[in-house]
């Protein structure tokens, strides 16, 4: 059969493969006959045809060029109009019956080869290939290869009966012309495939032709040009919305296909590929076997973290946590199914036969697998394993926004879906996710960079550093890890090793607690609080209702308050040391987050006068840099809970460990920046969050009461205690219950010692940062703190000190004599300090507690030989302080106030006369005589000072009832013998200042009677005159009665010292006072038998 020619003159012009522009003549009937005759042959005769097919088809080839038929991409050919001014014209000798009856022949052509044998249909499909391969090496490729490759398409499209034969070589060779350079070329030929593909797929087919059908698509992946990179992922959408719901072993192919497009660069077929992947996980993951969930894993990971388009990484952590909602709502059936993968050790009973090598899951597929066979896990918690590892590596992505979505998603979904994980899985869920994490999240922080980003557009300046952004993760990562272990508390206390896991945890708050930035260590201080509050679970409401399953077991006291730490019993299987061990670790933590976060940061004064010299920026930064209020809160807060899991073993050691935390916590500077949240803005009245946590933490070392009655629950720390009027956290006649057994008892004394410390933060408020201001006000106007105000402290530490000394002694704890001397000490100052106190109360409440101090510590001082004990050196001097204080110059007292000031001194005299001077044989003799000095003194600020003109003290306040209870006890002192002992010296020398002060007073009595004239005195005056009158009385017949005594001898010189009386008692004579003449009546009696020889 030759190749037809084509007529002009009788001259050949050529073969067919010609462009058309250039052909032109005309077909003879000789043509014609040739034509019919070869369609004829490939019809009747094509099966024994073999290798002469590569003629036969570039004949045919020519003749639908002659014809002027054009093939489409369908595979089938469409004629071309031929008018009279084409170059191709047809000789009027042919008739136009024959020519469409040839030009049907050809358009049906290829269909016709259904009846073809094998080996046939074989060499024809090699023919078409051999002469498309030859067309696409030309210079005209795209011309010349549309009809081999539309024929190609036709023969397979028709003969799908037989896709096991034709779909090997029609596929490859698609996917040949696919990698061609011509645009064009590549395009019919990603046409023709995806089009064969979608083709076939509408057949009946058995199952298990699937991947070869879709195999193609796979092969397309090698391809490296986009545009047919892009309809491959539309066929595979295509596939996915017609035939979704009946693929089934060929789900690998599809979901390789879609994680090819992850790893491309284009961002339109990453869309095109996740928008498939949305589809499977949303639609149709049910219809995917359980032996591809692993797959489906790895894609969504690979989709998270493409870097081509943010929200496609953000949806696709969404799309993992679909899957885990999945794999949880149909555990039951899938555990079945995945444990067959352990049984595959060929890699052809499960999925990893169906990848091919060149597949981009194959490798963590691979190591999937074999990690399944090499674990003792159950497959099903393997798949979970797999989740959280890419969870778990999207957390430390470079962007922040997928790092915080992928945290999120780890933690709730490990919160919410926790309940199906083995023990086994919990152990690898903590060494191989959480650990790691937690390191590498430290490490990656610990590198970024602190410049500002270079964007135009708008950044907070919380996150306007990378650093920043990876302090944000940090928080995330961390509370998260921390969450898990609060509510999980029982079921991993039960694993082995707990002990370790506890302590790398701690390790990981500690690193975090230490750093500079406030974000981090304050939430480093959120997780430590939560992982040791029992009530903490409760608390958290974590996305699944059976999060709190295994939340930690409390053991309540029935008469606590919702303040204090609760007990923690040991969980099951954990013994008691074992749980020691594990509270210890958390008391070191602790300690050492406070020692290196507090204590070693609180500046020094050589520190913050270097600061000041510095820029204004450099002054900022430095007290930022120091550890803020709410962490110091948070780290208050963790004391009490820790503490009372290790009440029996809490050592001296550790008690000047804790105390040196809380100093360093006062006295820390408090930005103002945060003084308002922190700090009360009436700063004269209240109690910082600080202080009264401090209080707090003393206050679970001896009662299990809360401290603070007036506090509700839920309080976090606040308090209104008012300095202008009293309040019940002032009471220090309240009675609290404490432990008088027990390691603890030891440490009770240096309890109170540290809180009398406390106290005198009232006189004396500590701090270093005005004191070193170069520059006066203007450098403190520098510092960007305030002052803190430490009186509202003070005040409730000293009612919180007598509370528990008083609480002491009632329960019989044996407490060092040395304890009421310091209560003194601490009181000293304030007391002296009377009208120069920062609050008025300041000096009522220390008066206040030195008299309950006294009459708890008196009993006991008087009962033992306390004459070496400087408690009574102390005590004589706080007397001679307190009760004798001036008014400062410009200051004036209301009548009110002088008459309540004068109460309070008379109860501390009515403490003398009541608990001192009835034994006070028992005190010592250097005591007696400072306190005989004192009641004369006292006996002495009288009316008469005050109106006679002639006053000692002008400053002193007018105290007539003062004056007159000083004189009674200075009189009581005077007779506290009773008949069986003798008058000593301590007597004696009352007595002598007695008999002085009595003559003094009825002396100037009547001097001023006398100078008065007809005005009569004061009241006042004449009530002191007849108090001294019966003072003498009663006096004159102590001493008689006790000179008949045998036992007892009067010195000769008080009874001189008597007689030195009667004149000054016979000039009041013309007193005009009734009760004077009465009294001074009584009184001249008992010199008869003075006179009496």
């Amino acid at each position: 059969v030759g190749t037809p020619t084509l007529h002009r003159g009788g001259g050949s012009v050529g073969s067919g493969t010609q462009p058309r522009e250039q052909q032109s003549g005309y077909l003879t009937v000789k043509n014609l006959q040739c034509i019919s005759t070869l369609l004829k042959i490939i019809d009747r005769h094509g099966d024994i045809l073999d290798t002469a097919w590569a003629l036969v088809i570039t004949a045919v080839q020519h003749i639908v060029d002659v014809f002027g038929l054009k093939p489409v991409a369908m595979g089938t050919f469409q004629p071309i109009r031929i008018t009279e001014n084409s170059a191709m014209t047809l000789v009027s000798v042919v008739k136009k019956t024959e020519i469409s009856e040839i030009t049907d022949k050809l358009t049906n052509l290829f269909k016709a080869m259904q009846h073809l044998s094998d080996n046939g249909l074989l060499h024809l499909i090699n023919g078409l290939c051999q002469l498309s391969s030859d067309a696409m090496q030309g210079p005209s490729a795209r011309e010349s290869t549309v009809f081999p490759l539309s024929s190609l398409l036709e023969i397979a499209s028709t003969n799908l009966a037989r896709v096991k034969l034709v779909w090997g070589p029609v596929t490859s060779h698609f996917t040949q012309v696919c990698s061609h350079s011509d645009q064009g070329v590549r395009a019919f030929g990603a046409d023709a495939l995806t089009s064969l593909i979608r083709t076939a797929l509408e057949q009946k087919y058995e199952e298990d032709l699937q991947p070869l059908l879709l195999s193609p698509l796979e092969a397309m992946t090698a391809v490296q040009h986009t545009d047919v990179r892009q309809k491959q992922l539309e066929c595979v959408s295509h596939v996915l919305h017609s035939s979704g719901q009946t693929l089934s072993s060929s789900w690998s192919i599809l979901l390789d296909v879609i994680s090819s497009a992850a790893l491309t660069q284009s961002e339109a077929l990453v869309r095109a590929g996740f928008q498939s992947l949305q589809l499977v996980i949303t639609d149709f993951l049910p219809a995917v076997p359980p032996i591809c969930l692993p797959v489906c894993v790895e894609v969504a990971g690979q989709f998270s973290v493409q870097a081509v388009e943010i929200n496609i990484s953000l949806t696709s952590i969404g799309l993992l946590w679909n899957i885990t909602d999945y794999l949880y709502q149909n555990r039951a059936t899938l555990q079945d199914g995945l444990e067959t993968l352990r049984n595959d050790r060929t890699g052809q009973t499960g999925y990893t036969g169906l990848l091919s090598p060149t597949s981009p899951t194959r490798p963590m597929v691979s190591s999937f697998m074999k990690t399944v066979q090499n674990s003792s896990l159950p497959v099903f918690n393997s798949v979970w394993m797999l989740l959280f590892r890419h969870l778990s590596d999207l957390c430390v992505d470079d962007r922040a926004a997928v790092r915080k979505s992928a945290s999120q998603t780890l933690f709730s979904t490990i919160s919410a879906h926790g309940i199906l994980l083995q023990k086994e899985a919990w152990q690898a869920v903590l060494w191989q996710v959480l650990f790691p994490l937690l390191e590498r999240v430290n490490q990656a922080a610990g590198s970024a960079s602190t410049s500002s980003f270079q964007t135009s557009l708008l950044i907070h300046h919380s996150r306007d550093t990378a650093q920043k952004q990876w302090a944000e993760t940090q928080v995330l990562t961390l509370n998260g890890t921390a969450r898990l272990f609060q509510a999980r508390w029982s079921l991993l206390a039960g694993l082995q090793g707990f002990e370790r896991a506890w302590t790398t945890l701690l390790e990981a708050i500690k690193t975090c607690a230490c750093s500079h930035s406030s974000e981090v260590s304050i939430a480093a201080m959120k997780s430590f609080h939560s992982i040791v509050d029992p009530q903490g679970a409760a608390k958290t409401s974590p996305r699944s209702s059976t999060a709190n399953l295994d939340a930690m077991p409390t053991k309540r006291s029935h008469d606590r308050s919702p303040d204090p730490a609760t007990t923690l019993e040991p969980p099951g299987g954990i013994s008691q040391e074992q749980n020691t061990v594990i509270w210890t670790k958390a008391w070191q933590t602790w300690h050492s987050i406070g020692i290196e976060c507090v204590c070693n940061r609180l500046p020094t004064a050589e520190q913050l006068k270097s600061v000041l010299n510095q820029k204004q920026e450099v002054i900022g930064a430095f007290f930022d840099s120091l550890p803020s209020q709410t962490l110091l809160v948070h780290l208050l807060k963790i004391f009490p809970l820790v503490f009372n899991q290790l009440k029996p073993s809490f050592s001296r050691k550790d008690f000047q460990s804790m105390t040196r935390v809380f100093e360093a916590s006062l006295l820390m500077p408090v930005v103002k920046d945060v003084s308002p949240f922190l700090v009360p803005s009436s700063n004269e009245n209240l109690m910082t969050v600080v202080q009264k946590l401090v209080l707090k933490c003393f206050g679970a070392i001896f009662t299990d009461e809360s401290l603070f009655p007036g506090e509700g629950p839920g309080s976090q720390g606040e308090t209104s205690l008012m300095l202008d009027k009293r309040s019940e956290d002032y009471d220090m006649k309240r009675e609290i219950r404490i432990s008088a057994e027990g390691e603890l008892v030891a440490l009770y004394v240096h309890v109170l010692e540290e809180l009398l410390k406390y106290v005198s933060y009232v006189s004396n408020p500590p701090g270093v940062v005005k004191s070193v201001a170069p520059g006066g006000s203007q450098s403190l106007q520098r510092i960007p703190t305030i002052t803190v105000n430490y009186v509202p402290f003070g005040l409730v530490s000293l009612a919180v000190a007598v509370q528990l000394y008083r609480a002491c002694v009632a329960a019989g704890v044996d407490l060092p004599l040395t304890v009421p001397e310091k209560f003194l000490k601490a009181l000293h100052l304030s007391l002296k300090q009377k009208y120069r106190c920062p609050r008025p109360l300041v000096w009522t409440l220390s008066l206040e507690a030195m008299l309950l101090v006294l009459e708890t510590a008196l009993p006991s001082m008087l009962k033992q030989d306390t004459s070496s004990v400087p408690f009574w050196s102390e005590f004589a001097g706080v007397l001679e302080d307190c009760l004798f204080n001036q008014l400062p110059e410009g200051m004036e007292l209301s009548v009110e106030k002088m008459r309540e000031h004068e109460a309070m001194d008379i109860k501390v005299i009515e403490v003398i006369k009541r608990d001192i001077l009835p034994v006070s044989t028992s005190a010592p003799r250097p005591f007696l005589e400072r306190l005989t000095a004192i009641l004369n003194q006292g006996s002495i600020h009288s009316a008469t000072d005050q109106f006679s003109g002639n006053s000692r003290s002008p400053k002193a306040p007018f105290r007539e009832n003062f004056a007159r209870a000083c004189f009674e006890a200075l009189l009581q002192l005077s007779f506290i013998h009773s008949k069986e002992t003798t008058i000593d010296a301590t007597s004696q020398l009352a007595l002598n200042a007695l008999l002085d002060r009595s003559q003094e007073v009825l002396v100037k009595f009547v001097e001023d009677e006398r100078l008065s004239g007809t005005c009569p005195l004061p009241r006042a005056r004449m009530n002191e005159v007849a108090l001294v009158l019966k003072s003498v009385t009663v006096l004159i017949s102590t001493l008689k009665e006790a000179q008949r005594n045998t036992s007892a001898q009067v010195d000769n010189t008080i009874w001189q010292h008597v007689a030195q009386l009667h004149p000054a008692l016979v000039q009041c004579v013309t007193c005009s006072s009734a009760e004077v003449r009465t009294a001074l009546k009584e009184a001249l009696a008992q010199f008869s038998d003075l006179i009496n020889p």
